[in-house]
C-alpha cells in the first residue's frame, strides 16, 4: 500500500509528493523533519520474510558504502505489514540516457571521462569484503549534477558475492542489451560489470541499444561496429569499448581498473584532465560549459613543483555541488526495458538560466554539422529517476571562510588569521615566548593557544594555556600547574577545554578546564599516554590519541572520561590527529608511521573500514571547515611546512593555501557565524 501525500513515515520523514511509482514500489520525496533537508524514500511492497531478511542485510551493506562517484543512503527501515524502505539524499540531476535522447553530441573525452569515473566506483565496489557487483549499470543509472559529477546510482539489482557458495545472492532481474550473457543464468562477478559499463558507453556513442548477450552468446545475433553507425569515433576506442563487450568473460578486462586505464589511453585530453583532478567530473550538459567544473575550466597555475594546484580552483565550485551523494536501491519488479527516460523535477531559476546561457569565457562544443548523420533516439519507456539535492557548500568552507594558523614569518612563532576571500594575513599574538596550537571559541570571538611556543614539538613543556580575543586584545591567561599544559580543544558550548598536560607524574593526560570555575580536573587515569582530545559537535563525546595497547590509536570515551573504546584499529598501523566532521558521523585522522596520509571512518559504526581520502602525503593535523565540504591539513609534501586544503570526502581540489617559506602549521577553521 503506497504511502499518502502528507503522511508522516516512520516517524521522521514527511512525504511531500510521488516522483514515481512501479509494480512492486514507489520512489517519494520527503522532509526529514529531524534534519529539515528533502531526502527520497525508495519503497519495496514485497514482505515476505525471506525478502525482508534479505532487504536488511543488502541495505546494511549499501549503507557502509562511501564513494566520491556513489551516492550515500542514509537509513533503512522495515514497517512489519506494509514495506521496506530506503532513505536517501535527495540531489539534483540527469542521467546519461536524459542527453542521449536529447540527441546531445557527447564527445569522446566526455564518454572517457564518464566511463573512468565509473571504473572508479566499480574498483571500490569490487574491492569490498565481500565484493559488491552491480548489475544494472545502463545509461539511466549514470546520474550527471549540474556541475558535472558524475555518480553511478540505482543498486535495485546489486548483489554481493558468497565465497562460500556456489550461488550468487541478489535479485534475478537485469536489463536486455546492457545484461551480459552470464547474467541470463549462470552468475555473475566483477567482470559482468564491465559488460554493463561497455554497453552503457556504446549507447551514448551510437544512440543504439546493443545487440542482446545472450543472443550473441547464441550465434544468433552479432554486435554492429561502433564505426559502422558512428564512423567519428577513433579506431582506439571503439577497440576498448568493444573489448568490455566480449562474449567470454576471459576476454573482457580483467579489472575496472584495467579498463579505465585503456579508456584513458586510447583519449589523451581525458588523461589530462584526470592528471589535473582527482574526481572525474562532465559539463552539465555537452551544449553548454560549465563554470567551475574540470572540463572546459581553464588550469590555475602551479605553485612550485606540484601539479594537483592545476586545476585547484577552478573545481571549487564543482566539488561544492557535487557532495550530495545519492542512489536508489531497486529491488522489486519496476518496469524496465533497455533505456528509459525518467521525469525530472522542474529546474530552479538559477539552474534553467545557466541551462540557456553559455559561459562567457568557455568555448562550445563544435556543433554537428547538418551533413553529419545521426542514428534515430532510442526507444524509451517509464523508468524511476533518481533525484538529487543541491549541496550547500561555499567555496571559502563557510562563513567567515577564516582561518586561524601558526608561523615563524616574523622570527618567533606566532598565531596569525587568514582571510581565504582575500588572503588577506593578519597577527593576532605578539609574546616573546611565542605561540601555538590555536583553537577557536563557538562563537568565532576568541582563541584559545599555548604559550612558550619556541618550536613545533609534540610536548610542550613549562606551557600554559590563554585566551586572547581575535584583535589581539584581552589576553588572559588560564590557571595553570608546573609542567605543561597544551593541546586545548574548545567544547562546542564554550564552557570548558579540554587539553593534554603532563603536569602529574610527567605523564600525558587528558584534562577538562571548567571556564566557570576556573579550575581543571584530570579526565583519563590510565598510566599510557593519552594526547589530543577533540570534542565531538554535540559535545557528547572526546576523541583522543592513545597508546593502551602499544600502538598509538584513535579512542573515543563519553564527556565524564567513561564508556572508553577503541576506534581505529592497531592492524592499520598508527593512528594520530582525530578530527570530527561538522555532523559528527565521520572521524578523519592521519594513519601511518611515515609519510602518514589521511583516512576517514564513520562514528559510531566502529568496525567499519577506513577510507583513504586522498594518497597525498604526509598529510597531518586535519581540520574540517564549517560546512564539512573542506580539510585543512598541512604536510611537507614541496618541500616546506605549508597548509592545504583539499574537498573531505574525495581529496579533489586540493590546493596549496600557504605558500611563505617559514612554516605553517596547526591550522583550525573559524567558525560559522549565527
Amino acid at each position: 500500500m503506497s504511502v499518502a501525500v502528507g503522511a508522516l513515515l516512520h516517524n521522521r520523514y514527511r512525504i511531500e509528493n510521488i516522483i514515481a511509482r512501479g509494480g512492486m514500489g514507489a520512489i517519494y520525496r520527503a522532509v526529514d523533519e529531524s534534519l529539515g533537508v528533502a531526502v527520497a524514500v525508495k519503497e519495496n511492497l514485497f514482505g515476505s520474510q525471506e525478502s525482508t531478511r534479505q532487504f536488511r542485510r543488502e541495505a546494511t551493506i549499501l549503507a557502509s558504502l562511501r564513494h566520491p562517484n556513489l551516492p550515500r543512503v542514509t537509513d533503512h527501515f522495515v514497517i512489519e505489514g506494509q514495506g521496506q524502505y530506503l532513505v536517501m539524499d535527495f540531489i539534483e540531476g540527469e542521467d546519461l540516457l536524459t542527453r542521449i535522447d536529447r540527441r546531445d553530441r557527447i564527445t569522446e573525452e566526455d564518454i572517457v571521462l564518464i566511463g573512468s569515473a565509473v571504473c572508479d566506483a566499480l574498483t571500490y565496489l569490487h574491492s569490498r569484503t565481500p565484493p559488491v557487483i552491480h548489475r544494472d549499470i545502463k545509461p539511466g543509472n549514470i546520474k550527471i549534477t549540474p556541475a558535472g559529477q558524475i555518480y553511478l546510482v540505482d543498486f535495485g539489482l546489486a548483489k554481493t558475492i558468497d565465497p562460500g557458495q556456489a550461488t550468487t545472492i541478489g535479485a534475478q532481474a537485469l536489463t536486455p542489451g546492457y545484461a551480459p550473457p552470464e547474467q541470463y543464468g549462470q552468475g555473475t562477478e566483477p567482470r559482468s560489470d564491465l559488460y554493463a559499463l561497455g554497453a552503457t558507453l556504446y549507447a551514448a556513442l551510437t544512440h543504439t541499444i546493443p545487440e542482446d548477450a545472450l543472443a550473441r552468446a547464441m550465434g544468433s545475433a552479432q554486435l554492429t561496429p561502433i564505426l559502422k553507425l558512428n564512423p567519428r569515433v577513433s579506431t582506439a576506442l571503439t577497440a576498448v569499448i568493444e573489448k568490455a563487450m566480449s562474449v567470454q568473460m576471459d576476454d573482457r578486462y580483467p579489472s575496472a581498473d584495467a579498463f579505465k586505464q585503456a579508456l584513458l589511453s586510447a583519449n589523451t585530453a581525458a588523461r589530462q584532465r584526470i592528471l589535473q583532478t582527482s574526481e572525474t567530473v562532465m559539463p552539465a550538459s555537452s551544449n553548454q560549459a560549465v563554470v567551475g567544473s574540470i572540463i572546459g575550466a581553464a588550469a590555475k597555475p602551479k605553485q612550485r613543483s606540484f601539479p594537483w594546484l592545476l586545476a585547484a580552483f577552478g573545481g571549487l565550485l564543482a566539488v561544492g555541488l557535487c557532495l550530495a551523494l545519492v542512489f536508489f536501491v531497486l529491488r522489486g519488479q519496476l518496469p524496465s526495458a533497455a533505456l528509459s527516460t525518467p521525469s525530472q523535477p522542474a529546474p530552479t531559476a538559477a539552474l534553467a538560466a545557466a541551462a540557456d546561457t553559455p559561459s562567457p569565457t568557455q568555448p562550445l562544443p563544435p556543433p554537428v554539422s547538418p551533413t553529419d548523420t545521426l542514428p534515430p533516439p532510442l526507444t524509451a519507456t517509464p523508468e524511476l529517476p533518481t533525484p538529487t539535492l543541491p549541496p550547500q557548500a561555499t567555496a571559502l568552507g563557510g562563513d567567515p571562510g577564516q582561518i586561524a594558523f601558526v608561523s615563524n614569518r616574523t622570527g618567533t612563532y606566532q598565531i596569525f588569521t587568514l582571510r581565504l576571500d582575500n588572503n588577506q594575513v593578519t597577527q593576532v599574538t605578539d609574546l616573546t615566548d611565542g605561540a601555538c596550537q590555536p583553537d577557536w571559541s563557538p562563537d568565532g570571538q576568541r582563541l584559545v593557544f599555548v604559550s612558550p611556543c619556541r618550536a613545533r614539538q609534540a610536548t610542550y613543556k613549562g606551557s600554559s594555556l590563554f585566551l586572547i580575543n581575535t584583535d589581539g586584545s584581552g589576553l588572559t591567561p588560564l590557571v595553570s600547574s608546573p609542567g605543561g599544559d597544551f593541546e586545548p580543544d574548545w567544547s562546542p558550548d564554550g564552557a570548558k577545554i579540554a587539553f593534554t598536560s603532563i603536569r602529574q607524574n610527567n605523564v600525558p593526560y587528558v584534562f577538562i578546564y571548567d571556564l566557570a570555575a576556573n579550575r581543571a580536573a584530570r579526565l583519563t587515569n590510565t598510566a599510557t599516554n593519552e594526547i589530543r582530545p577533540t570534542w565531538s559537535p554535540s559535545g557528547e563525546w572526546i576523541a583522543f590519541e592513545s597508546t593502551r595497547l602499544g600502538v598509538l590509536q584513535i579512542w573515543v570515551m563519553d564527556a565524564e572520561g567513561k564508556n572508553v573504546r577503541e576506534f581505529s584499529r592497531q592492524s592499520d598501523g598508527a593512528a594520530a590527529y582525530p578530527a570530527w566532521s561538522p555532523a559528527g558521523d565521520v572521524i578523519v585522522f592521519s594513519r601511518g608511521s611515515n609519510a602518514q596520509g589521511l583516512v576517514s571512518k564513520q562514528y559510531p559504526a566502529i568496525s567499519t573500514d577506513t577510507f583513504p581520502v586522498s594518497e597525498f602525503r604526509p598529510a597531518l593535523n586535519a581540520a574540517y571547515s564549517p560546512d564539512g565540504f573542506w580539510l585543512l591539513f598541512e604536510s611537507t609534501q614541496d618541500g616546506n611546512l605549508d597548509l592545504y586544503r583539499m574537498n573531505s570526502l574525495s581529496g579533489a581540489n586540493l590546493t596549496r593555501v600557504t605558500d611563505d617559506p617559514a612554516e605553517d602549521f596547526d591550522a583550525v577553521w573559524r567558525p560559522a557565524s549565527n
